[in-house]
């Protein structure tokens, strides 16, 4: 696969080439689809596209290391993996829940807070990918909590 498609795929179709804070841009990519595609917040499509888009993110994870330097900041298909993950226990009508997702999936992915710094330090793609995919999985675990908690 050459570096064009690896950057293309890799950056979320040029949402992590976007200036300015690409992991937020990233980021916010499954969250617009959630909200504004009918359909795609149904359990069964989440859970095809985080499987899909985590897959190929170990993968492209790896070969945009090869074209380009270690977890390049353009390649944001972990920051798509890691949101998808909270989004999974909402319904397409919880708007604020979803904002309050994005926000706490962003404060895990940029803090490194409690061993996800660690994942960083493995190899490739799962490197790039599991620091996220544990962002995401705390997102989901607060996200769970608060939806729980209001009912």
């Amino acid at each position: 696969m050459s570096s064009v498609w690896v950057r293309l795929l890799g950056s979320c179709f040029g949402a992590g080439l976007l200036p300015k804070a690409p992991g937020t841009w990233g980021s916010l990519v499954p969250v617009l689809l959630f909200l504004l595609i009918p359909g795609f917040s149904s359990l069964p499509v989440l859970v095809s596209v985080f499987i899909l888009v985590t897959a190929a993110g170990i993968w492209l994870g790896y070969r945009s290391e090869v074209f380009s330097e270690k977890d390049p900041d353009w390649f944001v298909l972990d920051e798509v993996s890691g949101q998808l993950l909270p989004l999974m226990v909402l319904s397409s009508t919880d708007l604020l829940l979803a904002g309050t997702s994005f926000v706490l999936f962003r404060f895990f992915d940029i803090s490194k807070i409690w061993k996800i710094n660690r994942l960083q330090s493995l190899p490739g793609g799962w490197g790039i990918m599991l620091d996220d995919l544990l962002a995401g999985t705390y997102t989901l675990l607060l996200i769970g909590a608060l939806k729980w908690i209001l009912g």
